[in-house]
């Protein structure tokens, strides 16, 4: 937000400069959200630099550059910094949120929110423009990838079932599925689970 106007597109913190976190520069890597189909929301970032976020109906993803070079302000959905994972701009809602790649950055697991199209649920789709999708759940939301433990080659994946308010943590394919005991939470909802770098805790 800048003076309270929120701008819905995707920017940077970028503290580096400084090392101090209270003492950053907001850059802004897209520009141009002006309703549903081009407001930017739900990102992840990759070790490697590119993040991976919702654009509209579509999953895309972005190279930012580094600091201090970053790129954008990006409008241009075919700007070369940019690719796009689908392309489902006719669809009428917000199909595809909270993406979250997988620990070898090979594919991205996503919350389907197309109720009623026979979608729904959590779902995987490979890393590529037009990449397969593969259904894991049924219901589901706030999808988080966790990186491997010894003898786990694909990480485990945690999510929320928010009818049931209950989290739930289950291999990649969607096996060894289990609830993840939560303390008393009255009347609140719990929401977007994130796994620790070591993939051991939740938050």
């Amino acid at each position: 937000e800048n003076g309270g106007a929120a701008s819905n597109d995707l920017w940077i913190y970028d503290f580096t400069a400084t090392g101090d976190i209270t003492n950053g520069v907001n850059h802004r890597l897209t520009e141009g959200a002006s309703g549903e189909s081009t407001t930017k929301f739900n990102s992840d970032w990759t070790p490697s630099g590119d993040i991976v976020f919702c654009w509209g109906h579509n999953l895309a993803v972005i190279d930012p550059g580094q600091s201090p070079r970053w790129v954008g302000p990006i409008s241009n959905p075919s700007d070369p910094h940019v690719t796009f994972l689908t392309n489902d701009a006719s669809y009428p809602s917000i199909r595809y949120s909270y993406p979250s790649w997988s620990p070898d950055l090979s594919q991205v697991v996503y919350a389907d929110e197309s109720a009623g199209t026979g979608g729904g649920g959590i779902r995987i789709i490979d890393a590529s423009p037009g990449g397969n999708r593969y259904p894991v759940t049924a219901s589901g939301s706030y999808p988080d990838w966790g990186n491997p433990q010894p003898g786990d080659l694909k990480g485990r994946i945690a999510f929320m079932i928010l009818s049931e308010q209950k989290l739930y943590e289950m291999n990649a394919d969607g096996s060894s599925r289990q609830q993840v005991p939560l303390p008393p939470l009255g009347v609140a909802a719990p929401y977007g689970p994130q796994w620790s770098r070591d993939g051991l805790w939740l938050t």
